[in-house]
């Protein structure tokens, strides 16, 4: 799922510390969101991929990070938007 990949990185470039803090401080949810996304399967709400895309392709363009991981933080922002517009799509008439 996208958004564990999301976690993975943030966890390895420092930016959280817990399931709890991801799905607060970067998802906008409750401290449990992240847990309950993990243990039930559900898809994620589409605003909390928006903003975590938002904020994977900000820190792309940020020059604290290595090389390695500006490229990371661009593909996986890349891939959340995506996932965005997959779920947004119209619907046929």
């Amino acid at each position: 799922m996208i958004v564990d990949d999301i976690y993975a990185f943030f966890r390895s470039v420092g930016i959280t510390r817990s399931h709890a803090h991801f799905s607060v401080e970067h998802m906008g949810y409750s401290r449990r969101y992240y847990d309950y996304l993990r243990c039930s399967r559900a898809q994620p709400n589409v605003r909390a991929i928006f903003r975590l895309a938002l904020m994977l392709l900000e820190m792309a363009m940020d020059s604290n990070l290595s090389a390695e991981q500006n490229r990371r933080a661009s593909g996986l922002g890349k891939r959340a938007f995506a996932y965005v517009v997959r779920r947004c799509r119209p619907i046929d008439c």
